[in-house]
């Protein structure tokens, strides 16, 4: 059995902003690339879940063949052009993460679900 550990940084199947200084939707695309090379039955743990309309539980936890079959991002063969439009319009649309009343930002990770 193979897992794999995605995160914002190296790759993120349920995919982060391009919009970030130093990032762009094509270098995601081809780290995005190097895990969908990995067989189809390798186990991927993501850091993050938005939980989608539809679903009640939270998702943690994902295949490579889920996410080429179900993935709106990067499922269907999108070629790199679509990808890049499509998250770029996507990510300039969003807000920044908002600091607390110190000015920090912290990444939250809800335990009670894992």
């Amino acid at each position: 059995m193979r897992l794999s550990w995605a995160t914002r940084c190296s790759c993120p199947i349920l995919p982060p902003r391009c919009d970030f200084p130093d990032r762009s939707a094509e270098q995601l695309f081809a780290s995005i690339q190097k895990i969908l090379t990995l067989q189809d039955t390798t186990r991927i743990f993501v850091g993050h879940d938005y939980n989608l309309p539809g679903r009640d539980a939270s998702a943690w936890e994902t295949t490579v063949c889920d996410q080429k079959a179900h993935n709106v991002h990067i499922g269907g063969g999108n070629s790199q052009e679509a990808f890049a439009k499509m998250r770029e319009t996507r990510d300039a649309s969003l807000g920044m993460p908002k600091p607390d009343a110190a000015g920090d930002v912290f990444l939250k990770l809800p335990i009670n679900t894992l």
